[in-house]
């Protein structure tokens, strides 16, 4: 962080503040008025930081702590379901100040990289040997070589010694044998159209919708986790400050007990409104248990591998209808 810390504080601060005033709008569910305490905690932290010298040793530790309530307040607004639109208004301000609040726990970093180097003890340094001339070498004369005389091959002329030549004989063809007339196959219709399974993977409407485990028409292939998605349901695709891409920077959180470990590739199935389902493959990059939380459903994120075009479509429109969740992957 180059410029002044005092007033990426007073930046921080300011986002806060207008989250803050949001959450007191009337039509907001009276569940979101939990995350104003740590949002007011985190903006007097941040005063703290704006009076003081601006020094690493003064700021850092005060902006961890209130790096510590900024994300305190994300996590309580992300738990409640809600399609407000003032609601996503507040968690983006949050999640803009919680970047801000993330660099001012890194200042200093950057200052004391030139400070070490001036105290290295210089090296000795040595001038390298004088080149030593080398006389170039001289061309040896080679001789051209003479073309040597080849005898041409022996063409197939008469020689009087060896006599004419001799002329092949006349060898009479077979003559075909007569072996009857084939059997008579008896008729018998042609085939008609053999029913076929249908393939795993992308799944339309056409198909019929998914009837779950035991009522749909392909079963998964063996340990694959299902995740149901819908209008309110503890799985969900999630995104995090990398980028708001879901699919290249988030993942999917799959609302289980049975957690796989971090960095485990698992086989899963995603169900979506409307009878669409897909078959993906992804890699454990955060768990989340029951003891940890016990107002948020245990599970697992995963970020997906090998996905096709027509399934990050699928993706991209559920994501248009519900707000995803955030990860914070600093």
């Amino acid at each position: 962080m180059d410029q002044d810390p005092r007033h990426s504080a007073k930046t921080a601060r300011e986002g806060l503040a207008r989250g803050l005033s949001m959450l007191q709008d009337p039509s907001l569910p009276p569940p979101f008025l939990a995350a104003a305490e740590p949002i007011a905690r985190a903006m007097g932290l941040l005063m703290q930081i704006e009076r003081s010298d601006g020094s690493p040793p003064a700021v850092r530790p005060v902006a961890e702590h209130s790096l510590a309530a900024v994300r305190d307040a994300l996590a309580r607004l992300q738990q409640i379901p809600s399609g407000n639109a003032t609601a996503e208004q507040v968690m983006a301000t949050v999640a803009a100040s919680l970047s801000t609040v993330h660099g001012l726990t890194r200042y200093g970093d950057a200052q004391q990289a030139p400070q070490q180097q001036l105290h290295a003890p210089p090296v000795a340094q040595f001038a390298p040997p004088a080149p030593q001339y080398q006389a170039p070498a001289q061309p040896q004369y080679q001789a051209p070589q003479q073309p040597q005389y080849q005898q041409p091959p022996a063409s197939n002329q008469f020689h009087p010694q060896q006599g004419p030549p001799q002329v092949a004989s006349y060898a009479q063809p077979p003559v075909p044998q007569f072996q009857g007339a084939p059997p008579v196959q008896a008729y018998a219709p042609p085939p008609g159209p053999q029913p076929q399974a249908p393939a795993l993977g992308y799944r339309g409407p056409s198909q019929g919708p998914t009837q779950g485990l035991s009522g749909d028409s392909v079963p998964p292939p063996t340990g694959t986790i299902e995740a149901e998605l819908g209008a309110h349901s503890p799985s969900n695709f999630y995104k995090t400050l990398s980028g708001n891409d879901i699919v290249d920077h988030g993942g999917i959180f799959v609302s289980t007990y049975n957690i796989p470990k971090i960095g485990q590739r698992v086989m899963l199935r995603v169900h979506m409104p409307g009878g669409y389902h897909f078959d993906c493959q992804g890699l454990v990059k955060w768990t989340r248990e029951g003891a940890d939380n016990p107002d948020a459903p245990p599970g697992f994120g995963a970020q997906f591998h090998g996905i096709t075009p027509d399934q990050r479509g699928l993706v991209q429109r559920y994501v248009r209808n519900r707000e995803p969740l955030f990860y914070d992957d600093l």
